[in-house]
Protein backbone atom coordinates (compact mmCIF):
# COMPACT_ATOMS: atom_id res chain seq x y z
CA UNK A 1 0.00 0.00 0.00
CA UNK A 2 2.94 2.33 0.57
CA UNK A 3 3.42 2.55 -3.19
CA UNK A 4 -0.08 3.86 -3.77
CA UNK A 5 -0.48 7.51 -4.61
CA UNK A 6 -3.07 8.24 -1.93
CA UNK A 7 -3.52 11.86 -2.91
CA UNK A 8 -4.30 10.80 -6.46
CA UNK A 9 -6.68 8.17 -5.10
CA UNK A 10 -8.60 10.83 -3.22
CA UNK A 11 -8.98 12.88 -6.39
CA UNK A 12 -10.35 9.78 -8.08
CA UNK A 13 -12.91 9.07 -5.37
CA UNK A 14 -15.64 9.00 -8.02
CA UNK A 15 -17.43 6.20 -9.77
CA UNK A 16 -15.37 3.89 -11.93
CA UNK A 17 -17.88 4.25 -14.74
CA UNK A 18 -19.43 7.54 -15.76
CA UNK A 19 -23.24 7.67 -15.35
CA UNK A 20 -23.58 8.72 -18.98
CA UNK A 21 -21.82 5.50 -19.95
CA UNK A 22 -23.80 3.28 -17.59
CA UNK A 23 -26.27 0.74 -18.90
CA UNK A 24 -29.72 2.11 -19.59
CA UNK A 25 -31.38 -0.51 -17.39
CA UNK A 26 -30.90 -3.99 -15.97
CA UNK A 27 -33.34 -6.82 -15.16
CA UNK A 28 -32.94 -6.13 -11.47
CA UNK A 29 -34.28 -2.62 -11.96
CA UNK A 30 -37.67 -4.03 -12.82
CA UNK A 31 -37.59 -6.35 -9.81
CA UNK A 32 -36.97 -3.30 -7.63
CA UNK A 33 -39.65 -1.22 -9.41
CA UNK A 34 -42.22 -3.97 -8.85
CA UNK A 35 -41.09 -4.80 -5.34
CA UNK A 36 -40.85 -1.35 -3.80
CA UNK A 37 -44.64 -0.74 -3.76
CA UNK A 38 -45.14 -4.14 -2.14
CA UNK A 39 -42.55 -3.48 0.57
CA UNK A 40 -43.98 0.02 1.05
CA UNK A 41 -47.42 -1.48 1.63
CA UNK A 42 -45.97 -3.91 4.16
CA UNK A 43 -44.11 -1.11 5.94
CA UNK A 44 -47.18 1.13 6.16
CA UNK A 45 -49.78 -1.51 7.07
CA UNK A 46 -47.99 -3.91 9.42
CA UNK A 47 -46.91 -3.35 13.04
CA UNK A 48 -43.18 -3.04 13.60
CA UNK A 49 -43.16 -6.18 15.75
CA UNK A 50 -43.98 -8.21 12.64
CA UNK A 51 -41.03 -6.91 10.60
CA UNK A 52 -38.49 -9.56 11.72
CA UNK A 53 -40.77 -12.41 10.59
CA UNK A 54 -41.56 -10.67 7.31
CA UNK A 55 -37.86 -10.03 6.70
CA UNK A 56 -37.02 -13.69 7.33
CA UNK A 57 -39.68 -14.74 4.85
CA UNK A 58 -38.18 -12.41 2.23
CA UNK A 59 -34.61 -13.50 2.94
CA UNK A 60 -34.38 -16.17 0.19
CA UNK A 61 -35.06 -13.45 -2.40
CA UNK A 62 -32.30 -11.14 -1.14
CA UNK A 63 -30.73 -9.53 -4.22
CA UNK A 64 -27.00 -9.34 -3.38
CA UNK A 65 -26.88 -13.03 -2.46
CA UNK A 66 -28.69 -14.04 -5.65
CA UNK A 67 -26.51 -11.78 -7.81
CA UNK A 68 -23.29 -13.26 -6.43
CA UNK A 69 -24.17 -16.95 -6.53
CA UNK A 70 -26.22 -17.57 -3.40
CA UNK A 71 -25.37 -17.72 0.31
CA UNK A 72 -23.67 -21.11 0.19
CA UNK A 73 -21.31 -20.07 -2.60
CA UNK A 74 -20.45 -16.78 -0.88
CA UNK A 75 -19.89 -18.56 2.44
CA UNK A 76 -17.38 -20.91 0.79
CA UNK A 77 -15.50 -17.98 -0.75
CA UNK A 78 -15.31 -16.24 2.63
CA UNK A 79 -13.92 -19.16 4.60
CA UNK A 80 -10.33 -17.92 4.56
CA UNK A 81 -11.46 -14.69 6.19
CA UNK A 82 -12.97 -16.45 9.19
CA UNK A 83 -10.94 -19.69 9.40
CA UNK A 84 -9.97 -20.49 12.97
CA UNK A 85 -12.18 -17.72 14.38
CA UNK A 86 -15.59 -17.62 16.06
CA UNK A 87 -17.41 -17.39 12.70
CA UNK A 88 -15.76 -20.45 11.14
CA UNK A 89 -18.48 -22.75 9.81
CA UNK A 90 -21.20 -20.20 10.52
CA UNK A 91 -21.04 -17.95 7.46
CA UNK A 92 -24.24 -19.24 5.84
CA UNK A 93 -26.14 -18.28 8.97
CA UNK A 94 -24.37 -14.93 9.12
CA UNK A 95 -25.31 -14.14 5.52
CA UNK A 96 -28.90 -15.17 6.20
CA UNK A 97 -28.98 -12.72 9.11
CA UNK A 98 -27.51 -9.97 6.91
CA UNK A 99 -30.36 -10.45 4.45
CA UNK A 100 -32.94 -10.21 7.24
CA UNK A 101 -31.40 -7.05 8.70
CA UNK A 102 -31.00 -5.30 5.34
CA UNK A 103 -34.60 -6.05 4.34
CA UNK A 104 -35.79 -4.85 7.74
CA UNK A 105 -33.85 -1.61 7.25
CA UNK A 106 -35.59 -1.09 3.89
CA UNK A 107 -38.98 -1.61 5.52
CA UNK A 108 -38.06 1.04 8.09
CA UNK A 109 -36.92 3.48 5.42
CA UNK A 110 -40.21 3.15 3.53
CA UNK A 111 -42.15 3.46 6.79
CA UNK A 112 -40.54 6.87 7.21
CA UNK A 113 -42.55 8.07 4.20
CA UNK A 114 -45.81 7.37 6.04
CA UNK A 115 -47.43 10.36 7.75
CA UNK A 116 -45.82 10.58 11.17
CA UNK A 117 -42.67 8.90 9.88
CA UNK A 118 -40.66 6.17 11.55
CA UNK A 119 -39.60 6.94 15.11
CA UNK A 120 -37.18 4.23 16.25
CA UNK A 121 -35.38 4.58 19.59
CA UNK A 122 -31.78 5.60 18.82
CA UNK A 123 -28.96 6.32 21.24
CA UNK A 124 -25.63 7.90 20.32
CA UNK A 125 -22.87 6.30 22.37
CA UNK A 126 -19.75 8.46 22.29
CA UNK A 127 -21.37 11.77 21.44
CA UNK A 128 -18.71 13.39 23.61
CA UNK A 129 -16.16 12.53 20.91
CA UNK A 130 -18.12 14.67 18.44
CA UNK A 131 -18.34 17.52 20.91
CA UNK A 132 -14.64 17.27 21.67
CA UNK A 133 -13.83 17.40 17.97
CA UNK A 134 -16.00 20.48 17.44
CA UNK A 135 -14.45 22.06 20.51
CA UNK A 136 -11.12 22.04 18.67
CA UNK A 137 -12.72 24.23 16.00
CA UNK A 138 -11.61 22.19 12.97
CA UNK A 139 -14.75 20.20 12.28
CA UNK A 140 -15.60 16.51 12.51
CA UNK A 141 -15.68 13.77 9.87
CA UNK A 142 -18.13 10.96 10.69
CA UNK A 143 -16.72 7.88 8.96
CA UNK A 144 -19.77 5.62 8.87
CA UNK A 145 -19.27 1.85 8.58
CA UNK A 146 -21.24 -0.24 6.08
CA UNK A 147 -23.79 -1.85 8.41
CA UNK A 148 -27.39 -2.57 7.51
CA UNK A 149 -28.94 0.42 9.29
CA UNK A 150 -26.21 2.94 8.51
CA UNK A 151 -27.79 4.82 5.62
CA UNK A 152 -30.87 6.14 7.39
CA UNK A 153 -30.33 5.55 11.11
CA UNK A 154 -27.00 7.37 11.39
CA UNK A 155 -28.39 10.44 9.62
CA UNK A 156 -31.53 10.31 11.72
CA UNK A 157 -29.54 10.03 14.96
CA UNK A 158 -27.22 12.96 14.31
CA UNK A 159 -30.12 15.09 13.09
CA UNK A 160 -32.03 14.41 16.30
CA UNK A 161 -28.90 15.38 18.25
CA UNK A 162 -28.89 18.76 16.53
CA UNK A 163 -26.00 18.31 14.08
CA UNK A 164 -26.29 19.74 10.55
CA UNK A 165 -24.43 17.11 8.53
CA UNK A 166 -23.02 17.48 5.02
CA UNK A 167 -22.91 14.00 3.51
CA UNK A 168 -20.65 12.83 0.69
CA UNK A 169 -22.74 10.77 -1.74
CA UNK A 170 -21.87 8.30 -4.47
CA UNK A 171 -23.89 8.71 -7.70
CA UNK A 172 -24.91 5.04 -7.48
CA UNK A 173 -26.20 5.30 -3.90
CA UNK A 174 -29.50 3.49 -3.58
CA UNK A 175 -30.78 0.53 -5.52
CA UNK A 176 -29.13 0.63 -8.93
CA UNK A 177 -26.15 1.84 -10.97
CA UNK A 178 -28.02 2.00 -14.29
CA UNK A 179 -29.25 5.25 -15.82
CA UNK A 180 -32.88 4.26 -15.22
CA UNK A 181 -32.13 3.20 -11.65
CA UNK A 182 -30.19 6.34 -10.77
CA UNK A 183 -32.94 8.55 -12.17
CA UNK A 184 -36.07 6.72 -11.02
CA UNK A 185 -35.24 4.27 -8.22
CA UNK A 186 -32.39 5.70 -6.17
CA UNK A 187 -34.33 8.85 -5.20
CA UNK A 188 -36.59 6.64 -3.08
CA UNK A 189 -33.56 6.08 -0.86
CA UNK A 190 -31.98 9.51 -1.03
CA UNK A 191 -35.14 11.56 -0.46
CA UNK A 192 -35.82 9.75 2.80
CA UNK A 193 -32.26 10.36 3.97
CA UNK A 194 -32.15 14.00 2.86
CA UNK A 195 -34.71 14.99 5.49
CA UNK A 196 -31.96 14.46 8.07
CA UNK A 197 -29.07 16.19 6.27
CA UNK A 198 -27.90 19.74 5.88
CA UNK A 199 -26.93 18.82 2.32
CA UNK A 200 -25.91 15.93 0.09
CA UNK A 201 -22.59 16.61 -1.64
CA UNK A 202 -22.46 14.42 -4.73
CA UNK A 203 -19.31 13.01 -6.25
CA UNK A 204 -18.75 13.90 -9.88
CA UNK A 205 -17.83 11.31 -12.52
CA UNK A 206 -14.97 13.66 -13.45
CA UNK A 207 -13.33 13.26 -10.05
CA UNK A 208 -13.79 14.08 -6.39
CA UNK A 209 -12.07 17.45 -6.36
CA UNK A 210 -15.17 19.64 -6.26
CA UNK A 211 -16.96 17.50 -3.66
CA UNK A 212 -13.92 17.31 -1.39
CA UNK A 213 -13.42 21.07 -1.73
CA UNK A 214 -17.01 21.62 -0.56
CA UNK A 215 -16.52 19.30 2.39
CA UNK A 216 -13.24 21.07 3.20
CA UNK A 217 -15.13 24.37 3.31
CA UNK A 218 -17.66 22.90 5.73
CA UNK A 219 -14.90 21.60 7.98
CA UNK A 220 -13.18 24.96 7.79
CA UNK A 221 -16.35 26.42 9.30
CA UNK A 222 -16.19 23.79 12.09
CA UNK A 223 -18.98 21.77 10.50
CA UNK A 224 -19.85 18.09 10.57
CA UNK A 225 -19.26 15.96 7.49
CA UNK A 226 -20.20 12.30 6.98
CA UNK A 227 -18.55 9.84 4.60
CA UNK A 228 -19.51 6.18 4.24
CA UNK A 229 -16.78 3.57 4.48
CA UNK A 230 -16.77 1.86 1.10
CA UNK A 231 -14.35 0.32 -1.35
CA UNK A 232 -16.03 1.37 -4.58
CA UNK A 233 -13.66 4.13 -5.59
CA UNK A 234 -11.32 4.03 -8.56
CA UNK A 235 -8.23 3.46 -6.44
CA UNK A 236 -9.09 2.02 -3.03
CA UNK A 237 -6.40 0.97 -0.59
CA UNK A 238 -6.08 -2.72 0.24
CA UNK A 239 -5.87 -3.15 4.01
CA UNK A 240 -5.34 -6.35 6.07
CA UNK A 241 -8.68 -7.48 7.49
CA UNK A 242 -9.53 -10.72 9.33
CA UNK A 243 -7.86 -13.46 7.26
CA UNK A 244 -7.52 -11.44 4.08
CA UNK A 245 -7.80 -7.87 2.85
CA UNK A 246 -10.51 -5.27 2.54
CA UNK A 247 -10.84 -2.44 0.02
CA UNK A 248 -11.27 0.98 1.65
CA UNK A 249 -11.62 4.27 -0.20
CA UNK A 250 -9.10 6.77 1.17
CA UNK A 251 -11.03 10.04 0.76
CA UNK A 252 -11.99 10.42 4.44
CA UNK A 253 -8.51 10.03 5.97
CA UNK A 254 -6.94 12.12 3.21
CA UNK A 255 -9.47 14.88 3.94
CA UNK A 256 -8.74 14.58 7.67
CA UNK A 257 -5.00 14.90 7.02
CA UNK A 258 -5.48 17.94 4.82
CA UNK A 259 -8.00 19.75 7.03
CA UNK A 260 -6.79 18.63 10.49
CA UNK A 261 -10.42 17.68 11.22
CA UNK A 262 -11.15 14.81 13.60
CA UNK A 263 -11.86 11.49 11.86
CA UNK A 264 -14.48 9.68 13.96
CA UNK A 265 -15.34 6.02 13.20
CA UNK A 266 -19.12 5.51 13.44
CA UNK A 267 -20.93 2.17 13.75
CA UNK A 268 -24.78 2.25 13.57
CA UNK A 269 -26.23 -1.00 14.94
CA UNK A 270 -29.45 -2.59 16.08
CA UNK A 271 -28.75 -3.37 19.72
CA UNK A 272 -32.23 -4.39 20.85
CA UNK A 273 -35.41 -5.77 19.37
CA UNK A 274 -36.59 -2.28 18.50
CA UNK A 275 -33.67 -0.13 19.63
CA UNK A 276 -30.56 1.14 17.90
CA UNK A 277 -27.21 2.52 19.00
CA UNK A 278 -24.88 4.67 16.94
CA UNK A 279 -21.41 4.06 18.37
CA UNK A 280 -18.94 6.92 17.87
CA UNK A 281 -15.36 5.89 18.57
CA UNK A 282 -12.54 8.25 19.57
CA UNK A 283 -10.90 10.08 16.70
CA UNK A 284 -8.29 8.29 14.65
CA UNK A 285 -5.37 10.61 15.20
CA UNK A 286 -3.82 11.70 11.91
CA UNK A 287 -0.74 13.88 12.27
CA UNK A 288 -0.85 16.56 9.56
CA UNK A 289 2.91 16.96 9.95
CA UNK A 290 3.53 13.42 8.73
CA UNK A 291 3.85 12.47 5.08
CA UNK A 292 0.31 12.00 3.80
CA UNK A 293 0.84 8.43 2.57
CA UNK A 294 2.33 7.33 5.89
CA UNK A 295 -0.34 9.04 7.99
CA UNK A 296 -3.24 7.72 5.91
CA UNK A 297 -1.85 4.18 5.73
CA UNK A 298 -1.51 4.10 9.52
CA UNK A 299 -5.06 5.38 10.00
CA UNK A 300 -6.45 2.77 7.60
CA UNK A 301 -4.71 -0.03 9.48
CA UNK A 302 -6.05 1.15 12.83
CA UNK A 303 -9.53 1.54 11.37
CA UNK A 304 -9.52 -1.99 9.92
CA UNK A 305 -8.65 -3.45 13.32
CA UNK A 306 -11.48 -1.49 14.92
CA UNK A 307 -13.88 -2.63 12.19
CA UNK A 308 -12.88 -6.25 12.82
CA UNK A 309 -14.08 -5.93 16.41
CA UNK A 310 -17.51 -4.63 15.43
CA UNK A 311 -17.90 -7.13 12.59
CA UNK A 312 -17.14 -10.03 14.91
CA UNK A 313 -19.57 -8.66 17.52
CA UNK A 314 -22.36 -7.94 14.97
CA UNK A 315 -21.59 -10.14 11.95
CA UNK A 316 -25.22 -10.41 10.85
CA UNK A 317 -25.52 -6.65 10.32
CA UNK A 318 -22.38 -5.99 8.26
CA UNK A 319 -23.10 -5.60 4.55
CA UNK A 320 -19.42 -5.70 3.69
CA UNK A 321 -19.40 -9.50 3.52
CA UNK A 322 -20.79 -9.30 -0.01
CA UNK A 323 -17.88 -7.11 -1.13
CA UNK A 324 -14.87 -8.99 0.21
CA UNK A 325 -14.43 -11.60 -2.49
CA UNK A 326 -17.30 -10.67 -4.76
CA UNK A 327 -18.03 -7.97 -7.30
CA UNK A 328 -20.43 -5.33 -6.04
CA UNK A 329 -23.86 -6.22 -7.45
CA UNK A 330 -25.11 -3.78 -10.03
CA UNK A 331 -28.52 -3.67 -8.43
CA UNK A 332 -29.54 -3.93 -4.80
CA UNK A 333 -32.76 -5.94 -4.69
CA UNK A 334 -33.72 -6.47 -1.05
CA UNK A 335 -36.91 -8.40 -1.57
Amino acid sequence: MANRNLESAARDEAVSARPDRARLAAPGDFVVALGLPLVAAISWLTPERSWPAISRACGPFYGPALATGGRAAIARRLQHYVAGGPLAGAMENVLRDVAVEDIRSLIGLLRDYRPGGWKPAIEIAGRDHVERALGRGRGAILWVAHFAYANLLAKMAFHRAGYAVSHLSHPHHGFSSTRFGMRCLNPVQTRAEDRYLRERVRLSPDGAGAALATLGDRLGGNGVVSISVRGDSRRPAMVPFLGGEIRIAVGAPVLAHKSAAALLPVFPLRTGEDGFTVFVEPALEIDPALDRRVAVADALGRYARLLERYVLDYPGQWLGWFHLRTITPQVRTSF
